[in-house]
């Protein structure tokens, strides 16, 4: 149908997303030569999924030989799809003529990937509890309303600096349409920031919210609740062992946090206070901390995890191991605090990689001076000179290069913390 007109669909964005207008031109051309005028009739597409926003688009458009018309043409769909451009259909027909002799035109076959939008598909509700001075005691409710699978979601509460009590990052192994989770945080601000991110399948998705924290109404409020008060927190008796090979040695605690080491396998048992619990789900760090294989002790009280911590960073950091309690009547949450540090001679392999070149100059100085027909070793040591005879310290410097990464990793934790 070339002889009536060109069409063209320019301006595709790099990324799309489900449930948002999706930027799109529609360029016509009448070729030189062609004969008489048309008239564009209408603009639609064959795939009823599709939305198309035609508002701009006058009626019966002529269009001469040799004239373009560019339209601007937004689409929407309601969830992740491949939008195939060629079902964009533009009618076309003659000045006069029957309708029904009208021509159906598309662009060449292209398509638009629409990714997921974990705005779109998950709605943060924020309620205020209660109020203490200048802070504001907030419930948060996460609630699934679409379609789209995610994983590895992570939520984030911010200004960082105006969160003081709760959870400020929460990790969910999975989020399912319908599944809806709440959490309360202490904030000292007007509003409350919230980055979401996960993945839909193999693509990454992400998402910032701001919501307003509004003042509570009375102080009536205050009395159907108690700062800080803890909700659907699991008390329950946590150890860690170090498998090594057949052996399990115990880890105990520092500061509150169970140390880990990179490239090593764990088991966490968890012990709940009482037997009512029917099942706890640990929630791994993809990446990092992977939960190999999980079973219940023969007592039929714990459950054990055993884990692979595969994290390759170079300094320690802290994370969190959460995990739900599932009882008869109610679901509980627990963490479990650890600092995550490097394999196991990290620092002394990094340090042999940085000094071996200084370490073999100072070698090669050393037996030089060894070779010196005067040497003695009490005028050595009394004649020294640094500025002279500074290459007979090279092979210190790995040694030295190791005692610097580990204390510069215990300061940059101490940090954080």
């Amino acid at each position: 149908m070339s002889e009536l007109l060109d069409v063209e669909v320019v301006g595709r964005p790099e990324k799309c997303y489900a449930g948002q207008w999706i930027p799109l031109t529609l360029v016509l051309h009448r070729p030189e030569g062609s004969g008489s005028s048309v008239i564009i009739k209408n603009v639609d597409c064959g795939d009823r999924e599709v939305q198309l926003d035609t508002e701009l688009l006058p009626g019966d458009v002529e269009m001469r030989p040799g004239d373009s018309f560019q339209l601007r043409l937004p689409v929407r769909v309601a969830h992740p799809k491949t939008i195939s451009l060629d079902r964009i259909i533009v009618q076309v027909g003659m000045p006069g003529d029957d309708p029904t002799n009208d021509s159906a035109l598309s662009p060449a076959q292209a398509n638009l990937e629409v990714l997921p939008a974990i705005g779109q598909d998950i709605a943060i509700q924020l309620e205020s509890l209660c109020a203490y001075g200048k802070n504001t005691k907030v419930q948060l409710t996460v609630d699934h309303k679409g379609t789209a699978h995610f994983t590895d979601l992570i939520l984030t509460l911010g200004p960082a600096n105006m969160i003081h009590a709760g959870k400020r990052v929460m990790r969910f192994a999975t989020f399912v349409p319908g599944q809806r989770e709440q959490l309360e945080a202490v904030v000292e601000s007007d509003t409350l920031e919230v980055a979401m991110t996960a993945m839909a399948g193999a693509t990454p998705t992400s998402a910032r919210v701001s919501l307003a924290i509004e003042k509570v109404r009375s102080g009536t409020e205050l009395q159907r609740f108690q700062f800080l008060e803890p909700r659907r927190l699991s008390a329950d008796q946590k150890t860690l062992y170090l498998v090594d090979g057949k052996e399990r040695l115990l880890v105990e605690a520092v500061r509150a946090a169970y140390p880990l080491q990179g490239g090593e396998k764990y088991e966490l048992v968890i012990t709940p206070p009482d037997s009512a619990v029917t099942d706890v789900h640990l929630e791994e760090i993809k990446g990092v901390i992977n939960v190999r294989t999980k079973e219940r002790t023969s007592d039929k009280r714990s459950w054990r995890f055993f884990l692979d911590v595969t994290g390759h960073d170079l300094f320690s950091k802290p994370e969190r191991l959460f995990y739900t309690v599932t009882r008869a009547d109610e679901i509980l949450k627990g963490e479990v605090h650890l600092r995550l540090g490097p394999e196991r001679g990290r620092y002394l392999r990094l340090a042999g990689a940085l000094g071996i070149a200084v370490t073999l100059q100072g070698i090669g100085a050393f037996f030089k001076f060894l070779a010196k027909p005067d040497y003695s070793m009490e005028e050595a040591v009394s004649h020294f000179n640094f500025g002279s005879d500074y290459q007979l310290l090279f092979p210190f410097c790995i040694p030295l290069l190791w005692v610097i990464f580990r204390l510069w990793d215990w300061l940059q934790y101490r940090l954080q913390i």
